[in-house]
C-alpha cells in the first residue's frame, strides 16, 4: 500500500501539512493520539525539511516491514506497526483535500 504526494504549490508548507495530518490523526484515533504519539512525531520528521514545488514524497507500507517514508526517492524514516499504518492511511478521505 502506498501514498504519493507531489508538492505542486508554494502555499503548501511543512507546517501546514503537519497541521492537516494532525487533524487527520485526531480523526482516525477518535481523539486519542497518545498511544501513537511517538510514531506520529517520528513520521513528522519526514516532513521537517522545507517543501519545494516538485518535491515528491512516497509513503510505503509493506506488511511485516512497516511504513517507510521517502522524499524525492531518498529514504527518510521507517515506522513499525500496523496500528500506525491504519491510522495514517485512514487519514485519506477523498472528500477532503489538503489546501
Amino acid at each position: 500500500m502506498a501514498i504519493k504526494i507531489k508538492i505542486t504549490s508554494r502555499l503548501i508548507t511543512a507546517e501546514r501539512f503537519k497541521e492537516a495530518c494532525e487533524e487527520g490523526f485526531q480523526r482516525t484515533t477518535n481523539g486519542n493520539t497518545q498511544p501513537l504519539r511517538p510514531k506520529i512525531d517520528l513520521a513528522y520528521t519526514a516532513f521537517a525539511q522545507k517543501f519545494n514545488v516538485g518535491d515528491v514524497y512516497d509513503i510505503v507500507y509493506v506488511k511485516g516491514a512497516g511504513t517507510s517514508f521517502y522524499k524525492n526517492g531518498k529514504f527518510i524514516v521507517k515506522i513499525d506497526g500496523l496500528d500506525f499504518k491504519a491510522s495514517l492511511f485512514g487519514i485519506l478521505d477523498y472528500r477532503q483535500t489538503f489546501s
